[in-house]
């Protein structure tokens, strides 16, 4: 069995820190494995640099653009994006 495309959404929400360290190691073991894309939603922005080679950012439903997991904070987002990413409350604090 070699799936083309794995599908996940937000597998690790409910986990305890512990334990979703763990998954990761274990998802990214199945990933290696299968070579295969990855679909995985999350609403944790950590956990999707974490795991991800590049993010896409959904708001209101519409995909607002697909970035590197390194850009994520740094790529030249729309307003939206910048309110949902937090990106403008950041930069006031610093």
């Amino acid at each position: 069995m070699k799936p083309p495309l794995l599908l996940l959404d937000e597998p690790f929400t409910a986990l305890d820190p512990v334990t979703k360290h763990r998954m990761y190691g274990m998802f990214r073991t199945i990933r290696d494995k299968f070579s295969c894309a990855v679909l995985f939603v999350t609403h944790d922005f950590a956990e999707a640099q974490a795991l991800a080679d590049r993010i896409g950012v959904l708001v209101g439903g519409s995909l607002r653009g697909v970035v590197s997991s390194d850009q994520l904070y740094l790529a030249d987002w729309d307003r939206d994006v910048r309110m949902f990413l937090g990106l403008d409350a950041m930069r006031r604090r610093c």
